[in-house]
């Protein structure tokens, strides 16, 4: 076979298998063929987000693992590492000492786990939610721990999730947090107390506001730790140590080769195409744009990914599309409760300057007479055209990646605020609240009081 490729995928997520997938079915529905190689350097690929429920021996292994097939229906498949891209050349070099010529590329290297540079930082009890190798430590290190104790470093997404499925085997855990709050980087204190509450509540330790500083190495076997060291002095014991600080875009093979980069990730246009027209970038490894504020912002959800590779696919068969910016669409769930947002929180839209106004909702979930729970939400509208810039809500159950969908699309569609007030819903007794107190419609003509009070 020719080394030549129509197209090369560098990468395994999500963005790149997406990509794949799309341009199989337009090609097969345009009656055209194109030549699809992806490259990846992970032979088995686990599923990062399911990461946290894994820890326990109840699923097998196996079932977190994305399966090669994913790859081989759509393209042809290659495990190797690309280590140079000759844009020049139209060329990519691997490990292995193969060279692959190419008609398009796109780079979707992901990101890795920081990592601080502390001593001890790579002793064998300490985790980095990332990668397969890790997945099968995580497993083996959960099933011998002999005192049942993990502490964890972060208290964002992951970290929290990983909290709440140590404790539900049964793990005496800590939560390290250096900021006030948890989750407190996209989520406004009205939802933070309730997480945080959830917690405390299932015994989890919160340590907020305070600093991984140290480990002190373990005396029965000098490859482990025994203890986290705080800045504030204290030690807390642990079989396990989660990281989960964050992660930091794989740019250096699209630096390398002149490609522009910066602290959010590869540099590219409205088409997700670098400085070179054919060579283009996705995922955790791409800068991204906020539709809100239209700057550079930190977006490492796989669904985005997703949605960049639909935007390349298109592009590469001559269907212009653009990338106009992103929505930060979230949703997770904290034992009983689930939560779900997206756009810029109060707190964010502050920071940026925005003439904003908030509307609050705290209704029930289901008829009165049916034992219902609160559903909290709250919506931030720009003054300047009363277009819904933010939003998140907060409810039991396992609803929640529909709230911060409906969010999302507002979003996306420029809904304002007479939009939502005009809002023609659903309800039923055991599914939503009563007709008169539908969530959205009281966040916003609570917003639309404030505004008659100004």
């Amino acid at each position: 076979m020719s080394n030549k490729r129509d197209f090369i995928i560098i990468g395994g997520g999500p963005g790149g298998i997406v990509t794949a997938h799309v341009i199989k079915f337009m090609t097969q529905m345009m009656g055209k063929q194109l030549s699809v190689l992806i490259i990846k350097d992970e032979e088995k690929l686990v599923n990062r987000c399911a990461i946290p429920y894994g820890m326990g021996e109840k699923i097998p292994a196996d079932d977190f693992l994305i399966p090669l097939e994913m790859f081989t229906s759509a393209a042809e498949l290659k495990i190797d590492t690309v280590t140079k891209i000759l844009p020049e050349e139209s060329k990519v070099v691997t490990k292995s000492g193969e060279e692959f010529e190419y008609t398009n590329l796109l780079i979707a290297t992901g990101a890795s786990p920081f990592v601080p540079p502390i001593d001890l930082i790579d002793s064998k009890n300490i985790l980095k939610v990332r990668d397969y190798e890790n997945f099968e430590k995580m497993r083996e290190l959960t099933k011998n721990a002999e005192k049942k104790k993990v502490v964890v470093i972060g208290g964002g997404y992951i970290g929290i999730e990983m909290a709440c499925g140590y404790a539900d085997i049964g793990f005496d855990v800590t939560v390290v947090e250096m900021l006030s709050h948890v989750m407190q980087i996209t989520t406004d204190s009205e939802f933070t107390e309730i997480i945080e509450k959830e917690l405390t509540d299932h015994k989890i330790n919160l340590k907020l506001g305070q600093k991984l500083t140290g480990f002190v190495k373990s005396e029965k076997n000098p490859d482990y730790v025994s203890h986290v060291i705080l800045d504030s002095g204290e030690k807390i014991e642990a079989d396990i140590v989660v990281l989960s600080i964050g992660v930091r875009p794989n740019t250096k093979l699209a630096a390398d080769c002149g490609i522009e980069v910066s602290k959010f990730g590869i540099v590219t246009n409205e088409h997700l195409q670098t400085k070179y027209p054919n060579i283009y970038a996705v995922g955790d490894a791409t800068q991204k744009k906020s539709l809100i504020t239209q700057k550079p912002t930190v977006c490492q959800f796989g669904t985005t990914a997703i949605f960049m590779g639909k935007v390349v696919a298109n592009n590469i068969l001559g269907i212009k599309k653009e990338c106009k910016g992103v929505i930060n669409s979230y949703c997770t769930k904290i034992f009983d409760w689930g939560i779900g947002g997206a756009g810029v929180s109060e707190e964010q839209a502050k920071a940026e300057g925005f003439d904003y106004v908030v509307g609050f909702s705290k209704v029930e979930d289901k008829y009165p007479m049916l034992n219902p729970s609160p559903l909290i939400t709250k919506l931030v509208f720009n003054k300047k055209d009363m277009k819904l810039i933010g939003g998140c809500s907060m409810k039991k159950g396992d609803s929640a990646a529909h709230l911060s969908d409906w969010f999302s699309l507002g979003m996306q569609k420029g809904i304002t605020l007479e939009d939502v007030i005009d809002f023609q819903y659903s309800t039923h007794p055991e599914l939503n609240s009563k007709p008169s107190f539908n969530m959205y419609v009281a966040a916003a003509q609570d917003a639309w009081m404030k505004l008659q009070k100004k």
